[in-house]
């Protein structure tokens, strides 16, 4: 059995009573070179377009994730290895400028994918997606311990932070970002007035609250990729829950013989003022994925997620973590 995974577990256990959404506050917060939570080793920069980087452990591929060539700004992601006893959690950071545009671009995408080999799994086999992950946002060059929101603002910072899924009802293309048919989105954050792609102030597909937080689902159909985002009521720089049911509530045809192939989290960079740097911490952040039988609605929402956290941790203690990989 693997240790860090049984600590998991059994943290998940005491994480119960928060409603699946709360912080680690007795989490260890001694800093690294990063400035991260978790003592992240054997760091390295990726400056340029198309750079990534898998760690030691196999658990995620960090990628810089262009997205556009504007003719002025920049990118730094500084990643590197967790070390083994801490499971598959990990820590980057990403610091960015790119000018402001008319209508605003995503110039990047700055962000850590899962090498979970429980993906690809089909909806129907689909039991849990955890989603853990701690972050700020701060003006300048190195993190910061809390977000600093009025400074962000000053420099006229427009960004996202969101996990994204992908759904495909072939199993090969639901592992490809770029090929998958459907981009689940998950935004925890926005800045500067960014708003997901389909956005509608008047009307939402759906509401779904986690924790107290409410979520509400907008769709884009854009070809040839359809977005469905579900768009936080506020933002969070902490967020710890099983979102499956975000998954399993989709309005797709014949959502449950599809797969789940690819899983991801990061920060969306549109743009700063002045060439203002600006540095997204992510503190730590989990990615996990447990097929089996799916949960119910009405156990994901007595309570926030808590009895889905219950579950969870109970079969992340049993398996000792041998799923998160």
């Amino acid at each position: 059995m693997r240790h860090g995974y049984t600590i998991a577990g059994l943290t998940l256990l005491l994480l119960w009573g928060c409603g699946g959404v709360c912080a680690l506050d007795a989490f260890d917060t001694n800093t690294t070179a990063t400035g991260l939570w978790i003592p992240v080793q054997n760091i390295r920069d990726l400056c340029k377009a198309g750079q990534n980087y898998t760690d030691a452990n196999r658990a995620y591929t960090f990628y810089t994730d262009h997205l556009t060539t504007p003719k002025s700004g920049w990118q730094c992601m500084e990643v590197g290895d967790a070390p083994f006893r801490y499971g598959n959690e990990t820590g980057f950071t990403s610091t960015w400028t790119w000018p402001p545009s008319s209508p605003p671009a995503l110039n990047s995408y700055p962000h850590a994918h899962s090498l979970s080999t429980q993906l690809p799994v089909q909806i129907s086999n689909l039991n849990t997606v955890w989603l853990y992950a701690v972050w700020t946002y701060g003006v300048g060059n190195g993190t910061v311990n809390n977000t600093d929101t009025a400074g962000v603002e000053r420099a006229g910072m427009k960004a996202f932070v969101a996990a994204e899924l992908f759904i495909d009802a072939d199993q090969a293309r639901s592992a490809d970002p770029g090929d998958a048919a459907t981009k689940v989105a998950i935004w925890l954050a926005a800045y500067g007035g960014v708003l997901p792609a389909g956005y509608d102030s008047k009307s939402s597909l759906q509401t779904q609250v986690f924790g107290g937080t409410t979520f509400k689902l907008y769709s884009d159909n854009a070809s040839p990729q359809t977005t469905y985002t579900w768009l936080a009521a506020s933002n969070m720089t902490t967020f710890y829950s099983d979102v499956s049911q975000l998954i399993h509530s989709l309005p797709l045809k014949q959502r449950e013989s599809q797969y789940l192939g690819a899983y991801r989290f990061g920060t969306g960079a549109y743009s700063t003022d002045n060439g203002t740097p600006v540095t997204f911490g992510t503190q730590v952040m989990q990615l996990a994925v447990v097929p089996g039988f799916p949960k119910s609605a009405g156990v994901l929402a007595r309570g926030g997620v808590r009895w889905g956290v219950l579950a969870g941790a109970m079969l992340l203690a049993v398996l000792g973590g041998r799923w998160c990989i």
